[in-house]
């Protein structure tokens, strides 16, 4: 009803949007604000300007998103990340456009358009993107607590309701 207030809260929000900046400073307020969680590597040599936007939405226990970057992005999650952020959780990425490819300890993945990757966030990990993506964060102890049986999913790329991977 228009005039009253919404009785729905919103849940708390952030985005970024690098049109908002020069490119170079976007860049590096992109590499800035990931470092304690990635080391990063763009990839401007051949290839347009950087662009990113980001949209995170925390939904109790959950973080969901919206992301779409370029050019080229190579990320490192290494074991001084992995302490100064702390994070205890999953992180699925659906692929919507683009491309993304990961190495999670060893488990080598190529998304194609409409896939998704499970990684462990307490693990290592590496991938390059150019993509539009949709990211969950799950907490670890909900995500175990909900799953039949102890499942390795550091790099697990499901193609069916089995868990079957490629």
């Amino acid at each position: 009803v228009m005039g009253h207030e919404s009785r729905f809260a919103v849940p708390p929000h952030i985005h970024f949007d690098s049109r908002a900046m020069q490119p170079q400073e976007a860049a590096d307020f992109w590499r800035d604000s990931l470092s304690r969680s990635w080391e990063m590597a763009i990839d401007t040599n051949h290839a347009p300007a950087f662009q990113a936007e980001v949209s995170m939405w925390k939904m109790d226990n959950l973080i969901v998103g919206t992301s779409t970057f370029g050019p080229l992005q190579t990320r490192m999650r290494r074991e001084g990340n992995i302490r100064q952020d702390q994070l205890d959780h999953y992180r699925l990425i659906l692929l919507r456009e683009g491309e993304f490819h990961c190495d999670a300890s060893g488990q080598e993945v190529s998304l194609a358009l409409g896939r998704f990757v499970i990684t462990d966030m307490a693990r290592p990990e590496s991938n390059a993107s150019c993509c539009k993506s949709s990211i969950l964060y799950v907490p670890r102890d909900l995500l175990d607590e909900a799953l039949p049986r102890p499942l390795r999913l550091h790099g697990a790329s499901p193609v069916n309701a089995w868990g079957d991977s490629v």
